[in-house]
C-alpha cells in the first residue's frame, strides 16, 4: 500500500496527538521552543517536496504541545498582510512566482470568531492518518482571529504593531481555507478527523476509506460528498 508518510510527524495511536494545545502566550515561551518551530516548518517544507502537495500542518503532529500552525497558504492571506504592513511579505519572505514552495509561515493561537449555517461533506486526509481518507463534515466558512510570528535573524518572534503584539482578523474564508483551517484547529484541541468521521452506513463504517481504495474508485467516492478537490 502506498503511504504519504514524512520523517517527524506523529502517527494515529501516539497519544500526544489526543492532548489540548497550550497558547503560546509570550516572549519567554516563544523562545523556548525555537528549534521545535524550525522542525514544523521543515516538516511541511519536506512533504511538499517529496509528494507535491500539503497545505499545513499543526504543532501537535510533531509532538509541539503550542498552538500553533504553519501553513502552505501565503497568497491567500497577501491581502490581508498587505493591509497591514508593506513590509511584512518580506518579512515573511514571500515569493510571488507560484511554483516557489517555501511559502510557509506560521500562526499561532487561532480563534474561531463565526462560522456559517451551511455544511457540507468532503474525504479528507492527514499526515497523521497517511493511509486513510475519512468522510467529515465541515462549516462552509469560517472567520478567525490569530496572531503571528516571524522568523528573523535572532529566531522567531511575534509580530508586533506599535509594540502591541498584533492581531489579525481573516473574516469568511473561502471554502477550501476553511476547511482546512478547521481541521488544523481540530489538531490543536486534540480531535482528530478520524474522531469526526461521518458514515452513511453506520455499521459498514464507510466514512472510513484506505487511501488507495478512495484513489482507484475516484468518481464513486466523489459522489458521496459535497465538496472535492
Amino acid at each position: 500500500m502506498a503511504s504519504n508518510r514524512t520523517k517527524g510527524i506523529l502517527l494515529l495511536g501516539d497519544e500526544r496527538l489526543k492532548q489540548k494545545a497550550l497558547e503560546l502566550v509570550n516572549f519567554t515561551n516563544l523562545l523556548q521552543f525555537q528549534q521545535e518551530i524550525d522542525t514544523l516548518t521543515n516538516c511541511l517544507k519536506n512533504f511538499r517536496k517529496e509528494h507535491g502537495f500539503g497545505r499545513g500542518i499543526a504543532g501537535p503532529q510533531i509532538g509541539l504541545p503550542l498552538r500553533i500552525i504553519s501553513l502552505a497558504l501565503l497568497p491567500c492571506f497577501k491581502h490581508l498582510f498587505e493591509l497591514t504592513d508593506s513590509n511584512l511579505l518580506n518579512l515573511l519572505n514571500f515569493n510571488s512566482d507560484e511554483t516557489n514552495k517555501d511559502d510557509v509561515f506560521c500562526l499561532v493561537n487561532p480563534t474561531l470568531l463565526e462560522h456559517s449555517e451551511e455544511s457540507f461533506t468532503l474525504y479528507d486526509d492527514c499526515f497523521s492518518l497517511p493511509d486513510l481518507m475519512i468522510r467529515v463534515r465541515r462549516w462552509k466558512w469560517i472567520s478567525i482571529s490569530f496572531e503571528l510570528i516571524v522568523k528573523k535573524k535572532d529566531g522567531w518572534e511575534f509580530y508586533r504593531e506599535k509594540e502591541e503584539i498584533k492581531t489579525f482578523v481573516m473574516e469568511k474564508m473561502s471554502q477550501d481555507i476553511s476547511e482546512l483551517l478547521q481541521h488544523e484547529m481540530d489538531h490543536l484541541d486534540g480531535v482528530l478527523m478520524l474522531d469526526k468521521a461521518e458514515h452513511l452506513n453506520e455499521e459498514l463504517k464507510d466514512g472510513v476509506v484506505y487511501r488507495d481504495v478512495y484513489l482507484s474508485k475516484l468518481e464513486h467516492f466523489r459522489n458521496k460528498v459535497d465538496f472535492t478537490y
